[in-house]
């Protein structure tokens, strides 16, 4: 096969990861502004060796450098949106207590 099934599983996978940092940024900035800025070194410390391998799994199983660029990009946005999911959340579940 030209690309195979382990490449859209890691992308599946890591798009999840990525919400959640991006939900535990927002909670984090949510409870303080010092706290949310440690919590988005560290994981920024840990997505980057987390990333370059997403991108060599990628090309290894069969995509082009710029697409395995390309969805790894779009993978690592699902940050953006789970921290406003995450923000809205925390803000819904704050106004009701």
């Amino acid at each position: 096969c030209k690309t195979h099934a382990f490449t859209y599983l890691t992308l599946v996978g890591d798009g999840f990861h990525n919400f959640i940092d991006g939900m535990v940024i927002a909670a984090s900035f949510v409870a303080s502004f010092q706290l949310g800025l440690v919590t988005t070194l560290a994981i920024i410390l840990h997505e980057i060796p987390q990333e370059l391998s997403d991108f060599a799994i990628l090309v290894y199983g069969g995509f082009t450098k710029k697409k395995a660029l390309l969805f790894n990009f779009a993978s690592a946005l699902m940050a953006m949106i789970g921290a406003l999911a995450g923000y809205f959340i925390n803000d819904y579940i704050i106004g009701y207590i």
